[in-house]
């Protein structure tokens, strides 16, 4: 029994995983394959191949089924393990492949990136939260520096990366009062990957972050500045009984548009990769909540003109008595 094709480190779960079986025998058998997470050691999936002398299976539907999509966001500036980014290996009738390591998109491991497609140069509202998705081999650095009202900090933060991509979250909530504008620089094993610059803005009561997986598999955040309300809808269930008809609100949710600021045709672009991302989420300092679009469709702007992106979306409804 032997493995004569196995994927290459750095490839997606999202496509096809292929591997490919030799029994080495001219004789048909039943061959049980089983995937584990090689961190965990968790079973991941298992596959019976019968009457096999060759044989080829895609993992990637396992994985899919198994991987939490949700990042983790920490309670302090920092980086963290992408989720998403397992390291697998798969056993067939007891013979062991080895490991890989693979992710929500394909990426090369032997070169540091920044996986971001947005502009350099952002805006931050006060108590908001921003992710970018990095990878190196070895280490990732951050150099964080904030000024304003005449001061200056400056601080490192440095995660060892395992060959893993590493999610870091920059919380505007832990930098000194009165910061005015942010400037992190990231270096890859050592080697300068590039700065995004953040100006801070009060934080408006109608704003909406959302946050999303652009097609490099990185993390995007983004204020939609405008959220107004379109339609609401209750879910209510009603039963009789010896009393007489009771109810009981089973659920229900509010339709909203969301409107961004005017936008160059670059960060345009860079925003409406929303609309190809299966997973979205409005994001807070305390949590995550999945957020439902009702509309992934987006014009093109001509390439000099100004415009906003607009989404259509629908926001589970909380409170009040059930």
């Amino acid at each position: 029994m032997k493995f004569i094709e196995i994927p290459n480190n750095g490839s997606s779960w999202g496509g096809t995983l292929i591997y490919k079986i030799d029994t080495e025998s001219a004789e048909a058998t039943d061959v049980e394959v089983t995937i584990t997470d090689e961190e965990s050691g968790d079973t991941l999936g298992r596959k019976m191949l019968y009457g096999i002398t060759q044989a080829e299976t895609d993992i990637a539907p396992y994985l899919r089924k198994e991987i939490n999509r949700t990042p983790y966001i920490p309670s302090r500036t920092g980086f963290v393990y992408a989720e998403g980014a397992v390291t697998v290996s798969v056993d067939a009738a007891g013979v062991k492949s080895e490991p890989r390591r693979v992710f929500r998109a394909a990426y090369d491991p032997s070169q540091a990136a920044m996986m971001t497609t947005q502009a350099r140069q952002r805006i931050i509202s006060a108590g908001e939260t921003d992710a970018v998705t990095l990878y190196a081999e070895e280490s990732l650095t951050a150099v964080v520096e904030t000024c304003g009202e005449g001061q200056h900090h400056s601080r490192e933060i440095y995660t060892l990366t395992d060959a893993t991509p590493c999610d870091f979250f920059l919380r505007t909530e832990d930098l000194p009062s009165g910061t005015q504008r942010i400037a992190v620089t990231f270096y890859g094993d050592g080697s300068l990957l590039g700065t995004i610059e953040y100006t801070v803005v009060p934080a408006t009561a109608e704003g909406r972050r959302v946050m999303w997986y652009n097609r490099m598999g990185g993390l995007e955040c983004h204020t939609y500045p405008l959220c107004r309300p379109i339609e609401a809808e209750a879910q209510v269930a009603e039963a009789e009984t010896t009393e007489g008809v009771t109810a009981r609100l089973a659920g229900g949710s509010h339709r909203v548009r969301l409107t961004s600021a005017y936008q160059t045709r670059r960060q345009y672009d860079a925003l409406h990769e929303v609309l190809f991302s299966p997973h979205v989420w409005t994001m807070t300092a305390e949590k995550t909540e999945p957020l439902r679009l009702l509309t992934r469709r987006a014009d093109y702007p001509e390439p000099q003109q100004l415009a906003c992106m607009e989404l259509e979306a629908e926001i589970r409804w909380e409170g009040g008595v059930r």
